[in-house]
């Protein structure tokens, strides 16, 4: 495609990024703000314009994902966000700035995450990318060439894969105008390098992701419907309210337990350490005392079989600690990583292995992480994967 008057008056741009790599900084030193807040990543596309230096500037933020985590491993709602931002800029992005965050190590694993998660846009992305360097107080004295040069083999890969386009921006220097400069400049070397033209996703892989959403949409409505039934046929049901409340919170490795029992409880502080031993914690409620023990967690991609004795010991005391019986156990998903067959196996055999069939009787599914939703339903999320068959042993 040719440029055109009205192309190059505009400027389109997406910016992806790992969770923590300052996207948000970065869109607002484009603007021009010296004033900003290192924001966590966003959980939905957000489209901002603004003109500067004469020229429309659409930016368009999107989710992040775990720096060192594959694809395989990110919620298929966040995926489908990332691939869908592309319309967020109709007909197209010009660029797409990729942020790496300097202080965060950059080995195998992450180059393996990003090209997985670049990937979902197709092979031609990589002809539309800047790598953009955020760095803090300890990288500011270094230069560009050399962070790359003492960043490994994998971040040169990186480079190398986007040809050789990179820039970097310290958060700690606000309104260091001469960067922003050279990254507005880098920014139409790329589109003039590529003749004006815009990223297109191929058609194919737009279709599937529109077709996998709508039908999970359509899914998730009738899953309301049918809950919605359930209630109105157990509004007759009378509730027992124990004058102390007993709840038993199991999951995998940092899936929100310690988090969840904070907010639970209302409790001002958190111990942000994996937990390794089994503790209770209380606190009165509305009149009534509510007591949540947190147990350590099993490995999400490991066998049950290989739960070490002494982990397994662990959570199992938690059925009994102080001498009392929990009335429910709340099992702990994030909603920010993919829930596969692989988990809901590991996850099945663990619970099975430590507490025995008939715990499913006494289970609720607790879904951690929920601001990371943002406008996605928690029944949309349910959909996809094996999320489903979880929840239908609740029911059994």
């Amino acid at each position: 495609m040719s440029k055109t008057h009205s192309e190059s008056l505009e400027r389109r741009v997406v910016v992806l990024g790992a969770n923590g790599a300052e996207k948000t900084f970065v869109i607002s030193a484009l603007r021009g703000q010296t004033e900003y807040e290192i924001a966590k990543s966003s959980v939905d596309c957000v489209r901002t314009t603004a003109e500067i230096n004469g020229r429309t500037f659409t930016c368009v933020d999107t989710p992040g994902w775990w720096r060192n985590y594959s694809a395989v491993d990110t919620a298929e709602y966040i995926k489908r966000k990332l691939v869908l931002s592309v319309l967020e800029c109709p007909p197209g992005p010009h660029v797409f700035l990729l942020v790496v965050r300097c202080e965060a190590p950059f080995g195998g694993q992450e180059r393996r995450a990003f090209e997985q998660h670049l990937g979902l846009f197709g092979d031609n992305i990589w002809e539309h990318i800047i790598v953009v360097f955020t760095s803090g107080e300890g990288q500011k004295t270094k230069s560009i060439k050399e962070h790359i040069e003492g960043g490994g083999e994998a971040l040169k890969w990186l480079v190398s894969k986007c040809g050789n386009r990179c820039h970097m921006l310290h958060s700690v220097q606000k309104g260091d105008k001469s960067a922003v400069t050279e990254l507005l400049a880098g920014i139409d070397e790329v589109v003039a390098e590529n003749n004006g033209s815009y990223f297109r996703c191929e058609d194919r892989i737009l279709e599937y992701v529109e077709e996998k959403r709508k039908a999970d949409k359509e899914k998730a409505a009738s899953r309301v419907h049918m809950i919605g039934n359930m209630r109105k046929m157990n509004e007759k049901v009378v509730a027992y309210s124990a004058p102390e409340l007993q709840l038993l919170l199991v999951g995998w490795l940092e899936s929100g337990k310690t988090f969840a029992r904070k907010t639970i409880l209302g409790l001002k502080d958190i111990e942000r350490k994996r937990t390794n031993q089994t503790s209770r914690k209380s606190e009165e409620i509305n009149g009534r005392q509510i007591s949540v023990v947190d147990t350590p967690g099993w490995y999400k991609y490991m066998p049950a079989q290989y739960l070490p004795n002494r982990v397994k010991a662990e959570i199992q005391r938690g059925l009994t600690q102080d001498s009392k019986n929990p009335h429910a156990v709340l099992l702990a998903i994030p909603v920010c990583t993919a829930f596969q067959e692989e988990q809901r196996k590991i996850t099945e055999d663990n619970m099975k292995m430590m507490f025995g069939e008939r715990v499913w009787r006494h289970t609720i599914v607790l879904f951690t992480a929920g601001d990371m939703l943002g406008d996605t339903n928690i029944e949309e999320h349910i959909e996809t994967g094996a999320m489903r068959k979880i929840l239908a042993l609740w029911t059994c």
